[in-house]
């Protein structure tokens, strides 16, 4: 009886060793797959002009110390609860301005695009509302619009506001999605042209296609 005491015990001991080890390597992968999710809800390479200078795109996992400790509506979703990981693309995208005007603002139009993930979809839509109040918060000052939006079963947000900065004026288009766990951030920050208006919504339509 004692030989089978022990064996038992040997198989129950390397069969815990086994979950031990399944348990570890499955905890090394989460971060891989976490970010492999989040690059494909954010712009690509591509939805870039060709004529973009590779040195002004950028992609990374978000460092959450890059914004310092200053509260916003793109820092908002880094603070609630089950926030996992987030994911950013930036850089200048190339604009042919309409107006003669803004001819000499180079390199074009700013894009800032960063993916949020959430351990549920509660969480991230308790994120993607906390986020729209702070936005009204911060632009409570500015000239701004927004409206609700619906892409099948993407919630969203756009807003335009008009700001001037060392007597120059420009406008912030944002759009603030809600996708099963992720929220969706996106920012194309430019002169008032049409031009820069229709990159932003040439923008909304490629994200919300990779969301789908």
């Amino acid at each position: 009886m004692k030989r089978y005491h022990y064996l038992f015990l040997i198989v129950l001991l390397a069969t815990l060793l086994l979950l031990t080890l399944r348990g570890s390597s499955i905890f090394a992968q989460k971060p891989r797959e976490n970010r492999a999710v989040l690059r494909q809800a954010v712009l690509r390479r591509s939805d870039f002009p060709e004529k973009t200078s590779k040195y002004t795109f950028h992609s990374a996992v978000v460092d959450t110390g890059e914004f310092g400790g200053q509260v916003s509506f793109v820092t908002v979703p880094f603070r609630v609860e089950g926030f996992m990981e987030a994911y950013r693309v930036n850089g200048w995208y190339p604009v042919a301005f309409n107006d003669n005007r803004y001819a000499g603002f180079t390199p074009g139009a700013f894009v800032e695009n960063i993916a949020y993930l959430f351990a549920n979809q509660k969480q991230a839509a308790h994120a993607f509302s906390q986020q729209i109040t702070q936005l009204n918060a911060d632009a409570k000052n500015l000239a701004m619009k927004a409206e609700s939006v619906q892409y099948g079963d993407l919630k969203g947000e756009l807003a335009r506001m008009n700001y001037r900065q060392v007597g120059v004026d420009y406008t912030l288009y944002t759009f603030i999605g809600l996708a099963r766990n992720n929220v969706i951030l996106l920012m194309v920050d430019g002169v008032p042209d049409k031009a820069v208006q229709k990159t932003f919504e040439h923008l909304v339509a490629r994200l919300v296609g990779y969301q789908q």
